[in-house]
């Protein structure tokens, strides 16, 4: 069972995110404050952080984050940083520290998705099958890659089992957008929410077209 430190000065938020996190099957530690952080860290080192970025005394999320990737042993702590900062003003930093960003208000799913990221980057629980794909919508391509239980390999079975899951959209990691109309690139992201009304076609990386598994 993984462990995941909460750090949020909220504390309402914070006993929020950690009954949610027990439910879905992890462990957690929760603190408001950086030093409460480096008690939870010095007693038994979770296995991922989610971190807010407003806290309270002289140092900020930022500043936590930045000692931990200065550590000799927490530096690929996998990171979540939480914040209600506008993303204009957040996302290009904290990929730089490769945290995964994740905005306030939020989504119980939408944190899952962002804490499965995180982990994954460093090989760590939350086996899943990681599938390329392409999304079209009227407007944009997006490219990225889907997670899907082990159990389902072909793409159709995959992608169905997420286009009928509870969320209002398909989650696509390591996403690169593109116009369609021209083919430009308009944006990269960690993580896209394709909302599922928007989907028009959805295929394996390969250009087999969904339902046309070999």
């Amino acid at each position: 069972m993984l462990k995941i430190m909460i750090v949020e000065d909220d504390p309402a938020v914070a006993n929020l995110v950690g009954q949610f996190l027990e439910g879905e099957g992890f462990m957690s530690a929760t603190t408001t404050d950086v030093p409460g952080a480096w008690r939870i860290l010095s007693e038994d080192a979770p296995d991922a952080a989610i971190i807010d970025l407003s806290l309270p005394g002289s140092d900020s999320g930022w500043d936590l984050i930045e000692d931990l990737r200065n550590s000799e042993m927490l530096h690929d702590l996998p990171i979540v940083v939480l914040t209600g900062t506008p993303a204009e003003d957040v996302v290009e930093r904290a990929r730089k520290l490769s945290c995964v960003y994740l905005g306030k208000p939020f989504t119980s799913a939408a944190l899952m998705d962002r804490l499965q990221i995180a982990i994954r980057r460093v090989g760590r629980g939350l086996q899943t099958l990681p599938l390329s794909v392409v999304v079209l919508t009227d407007r944009f391509r997006i490219e990225g890659t889907i997670h899907a239980p082990t159990d389902l390999s072909r793409f159709s079975d995959a992608w169905e089992s997420l286009a009928r899951d509870a969320r209002a959209y398909v989650p696509v990691a390591d996403a690169a957008v593109f116009m369609i109309a021209d083919g430009s690139k308009i944006a990269t992201a960690d993580l896209i929410e394709v909302r599922k009304e928007e989907i028009v076609l959805a295929s394996p990386r390969d250009g087999l077209a969904l339902g046309e598994d070999a």
